[in-house]
Formats: structure tokens, sequence, C-alpha cells
């Protein structure tokens, strides 16, 4: 009987150390699993970063798309303003032409009415 209860205190000691390499396992394990977890938010944090790299790319194109754009906007707006302004000129020296005519034709129409009063005068003197 004392060989079985050495026996059964050695299975003991030995359940006790498997218990003792199971429990160091398990923390193992629980090291390892941190460190997966580290190295999955690393990961995380660099596709995060590449991410935010690429986005930052497509702002930057279409930031440069859009002031592309805008310049050309511009360049047309530009040139259609000095196209205004031809035409403006043009109407203004059409407009003075006119207004230099319009003054000549009233002198002629002045001449024309004391012409038509001395007629009439003269007009009016004979039939008396």
């Amino acid at each position: 009987m004392e060989k079985d209860g050495e026996k059964v205190q050695r299975g003991g000691e030995k359940m006790e150390r498997d218990g003792e390499k199971v429990q160091r396992g398990g923390e193992k394990m629980e090291t390892e699993a941190e460190k997966i977890q580290r190295d999955g938010e690393k990961v995380g944090t660099e596709r995060w970063r590449e991410e935010a790299e690429r986005w930052r790319r497509k702002v930057q194109r279409d930031g440069e798309q859009v002031y592309r754009e805008m310049e050309r906007k511009c360049k047309e707006m530009t040139r259609s303003c000095r196209e205004m302004e031809r035409k403006c000129k043009e109407m203004t020296r059409s407009c003075r032409e006119m207004e230099r005519r319009c003054k000549k034709m009233e002198r002629r129409c002045r001449g024309m009415e004391k012409g038509c009063k001395k007629m009439k005068k003269k007009c009016n003197g004979e039939a008396r």
C-alpha cells in the first residue's frame, strides 16, 4: 500500500508538473495571441496609412484636375472678355460716327428750316 501511495503521489506530482506545463503553454499561447494582435494592429495601421496615402493622392489629383479646369475656364473667360472689349470699342467708334453724322444732318436741317422760313415769308409777301 505504501508502494501504491508513492505511485499515487508520483502520479499526482507528474499531473501537477503536466498542469504547470499546460499552464505555461497557455501563457505562451496568450503571449503569442497578444503578439499576433499587436502585429495585426500594426498591419491595420499600415493599411490605414496606405489607404490615407491613396486618398491623399486621389484628392491631390482631383484638386489638380479642378485647378486645370478652372484655369482653362479662366483663360476662356479672359478670351471672351477681350472679344467683348473689342466689340465694345467697335460699337463706341460706330456710335461716335453716327453721332457725328446726326449732328451734320441737324445742321443741314436747321439750314433748310431757315431756307424754308425765308421761302415762306417770300411766298406770303408775294401772295399779298
